[in-house]
């Protein structure tokens, strides 16, 4: 009896983690970094950042798309963090993985941790066309900092190194977008370098 118990036992659990999917598995741990990186660049008590809630990088841009392009790109960026003294080829690989399509964020607001998810569109309009409406954002919301995108991490749990994109529009025509590298070790997150991808 306790033989048939422990088989039944056995088959339900391998049967519940074929059905849970895979990135579901990895979602808690992207979530806590992203809330990481969101609150050390945001937090602080200055309001918050309205972060577009579905992930964004380098592939999503018209420069990028190419493929050559974005190998170049890939190539720079593996460079650049070996000049500031850091071989991380695999991360570099591996944020351009898993950023090949966007993906909408699950991760919950938290404006009094600096960032605020945009999941009802609800600031979006003041971002959108050639102009914008950025003037009129700070007028109704005083607390809104800008825009932020950001990229789903890479993170190499050895080496404790998350390395992600993110860009800031203060408003449509200003703003700048960053790969960095942090170090992330016993819950505390410290910048390592960054790579300016473009700023206007």
């Amino acid at each position: 009896m306790r033989k048939g118990w422990s088989l039944a036992v056995g088959i339900c659990l391998v049967w519940v983690s074929l059905c849970v999917p895979q990135n579901a598995l990895g979602q808690v741990d992207d979530n806590l970094l992203l809330a990481k990186v969101l609150e050390k660049v945001f937090g602080g008590g200055r309001g918050f950042t309205v972060v577009s809630p579905k992930t964004y990088f380098l592939s999503h841009m018209a420069p990028f798309r190419d493929g050559i392009e974005q190998a170049k790109a890939k190539e720079k960026m593996k460079e650049h963090f070996k000049n500031e003294g850091y071989n991380i080829d695999p991360l570099v690989d591996l944020l351009f993985e898993r950023n090949i399509r966007s993906v909408r964020l699950s991760l919950k607001s938290s404006p009094q941790n600096g960032y605020f998810i945009d999941y009802h569109g609800e600031y979006a309009r003041y971002f959108k066309g050639k102009e914008g409406e950025g003037g009129k954002l700070y007028k109704k919301h005083s607390k809104a900092r800008g825009q932020t995108r950001i990229s789903l991490p890479a993170y190499d749990p050895d080496l404790h190194i998350l390395l992600l994109y993110y860009a800031t529009h203060a408003d449509v025509l200003a703003g700048a977008g960053y790969v960095v590298a942090y170090r992330y070790e016993n819950a505390q997150l410290n910048e390592l370098g960054r790579m300016l991808i473009w700023i206007s």
